[in-house]
């Protein structure tokens, strides 16, 4: 039962209601009796028939207003049961919610464009839920616990979204110059691992120059522009031909993203289109540019990050990967070649903790472009998995055992538009 099957339930008791009311009354001819009568019957056969699974809802309860029809579990933070499996819902213990809601600083209270008030934990608690879980704003879940009629629960979303974006989303596309200082020790930790996975590779640690990794992950959605407009007029083909891709075989979009040893993101770019390569979003970002800039700011010399066999074509000093083994050169390029690969892979288990913590944006169906704020979700998304390392670390952490910054020491630099 939907919230706006709900409603209309709703709506048409308070008409039968109505009616009984005024036969009461007694003011009517036979006639006319007669038909309001007739009208009560066919309602009330509608009713059961079409909404059965509500009709057992007390009366009183069936209202016009639908945050009225129940007020929901989660009308405060403080509210929250002690005993909630709140990780379940939320990925978060309660704890962890109200440390993130006091340092995010959301306000007491905000305001739509159209007028609708919220208090800041409501919108902040329908955040995270919208993107931890596959559901549609007219699903009962957000009436069960916040009290959502489908219009407000969307409007909660947005302003989520539009807080998170202006104040925190430079924390992971804007914000390399907080890793900075631990540059080294990534560095080192990767080449401790490295020399640890086989006999034959013993990288120096003083001069191993890799301290993260790069890559690309996608975003499948639903097929863009398909069907009909409103006018009846068939969309334009390349509107769905803009974020194709032949090799993946569906739609979407996709981030560059370069990710440390504590498993957290070092810098993120995108969204773009699917039908980009990674080359693409390497020169787009123009990552090369900030990381070397970054290193000359701080006097390091040329670290380098690492990326898989799409990276082999690019003549960048910022950039190492896999290098065909060659014995008569270096007889343990292939040791060297194995090792870091293994490391590399540390950045695909980051994608999928991405996916599997906020499930919303690994459902294609759910993802509307054109209609939502896909890419934002998805941004979302890498940030809500960075504050979960920040309590709890993640298995890339344990891999390099690179211990990730406390919730308190990521945000301290407090609130900030990002320059993107």
């Amino acid at each position: 039962m939907t919230a706006n099957n709900m409603v209309l339930a709703s709506q048409l008791s308070n008409r039968i209601e109505a009616m009984e009311n005024f036969l009461q009354q007694g003011d009517s001819d036979d006639e006319s009796r007669t038909s309001i009568e007739e009208m009560v019957s066919i309602s009330q056969r509608s009713l059961q028939l079409r909404y059965e699974h509500i009709v057992t809802i007390p009366r009183d309860l069936l209202t016009n207003s639908l945050p009225e029809l129940y007020e929901g579990v989660f009308t405060s933070l403080d509210a929250i049961p002690d005993d909630f499996d709140c990780r379940n819902q939320f990925r978060f213990t309660k704890a962890e919610l109200m440390e993130m809601f006091k340092g995010l600083k959301f306000p007491e209270t905000m305001e739509s464009a159209y007028g609708s008030t919220f208090r800041g934990d409501e919108v902040f608690l329908a955040g995270i839920f919208r993107l931890a879980h596959v559901n549609r704003y007219g699903d009962f879940s957000w009436v069960q616990f916040f009290g959502f009629s489908q219009s407000r629960a969307s409007t909660a979303f947005g302003l989520f979204v539009d807080f998170m974006i202006k104040n925190w989303i430079y924390l992971i596309v804007d914000n390399m110059a907080f890793w900075a200082p631990r540059i080294p020790e990534f560095a080192r930790l990767v080449a401790i691992k490295a020399n640890s996975l086989s006999e034959q590779v013993n990288f120096d640690l003083d001069t191993f120059t890799i301290f993260g990794f790069i890559d690309n992950t996608t975003f499948p959605t639903c097929r863009p522009g398909g069907g009909p407009r409103v006018d009846g007029h068939r969309n334009d083909p390349l509107i769905q031909r803009a974020f194709y891709n032949g090799w993946k075989k569906h739609h979407g979009l996709k981030f560059q993203t370069v990710d440390l040893p504590n498993g957290m993101n070092f810098d993120i770019f995108g969204a773009v289109s699917l039908r980009h390569s990674d080359i693409y979003t390497w020169h787009a970002s123009h990552i090369s540019d900030k990381v070397m800039s970054l290193f000359a700011l701080h006097q390091y010399p040329s670290y380098r990050i690492y990326g898989d066999s799409a990276y082999t074509i690019l003549a960048d000093d910022c950039i190492a990967f896999h290098v065909e083994a060659n014995n008569s050169i270096d007889p343990g390029q292939g040791a060297k070649n194995k090792v870091m690969n293994s490391c590399r892979e540390t950045i695909e288990w980051n994608y999928g903790d991405v996916k599997g913590l906020f499930k919303m944006v690994d459902f294609p169906k759910g993802l509307r472009l054109r209609q939502m704020p896909v890419g934002e979700m998805c941004l979302l998304a890498f940030l809500l998995r960075n504050f979960h390392i920040c309590f709890n670390g993640c298995n890339t952490s344990k891999y390099f055992e690179c211990s990730p910054p406390s919730f308190a020491e990521y945000i301290a630099n407090g609130p900030r538009v990002a320059n993107m």
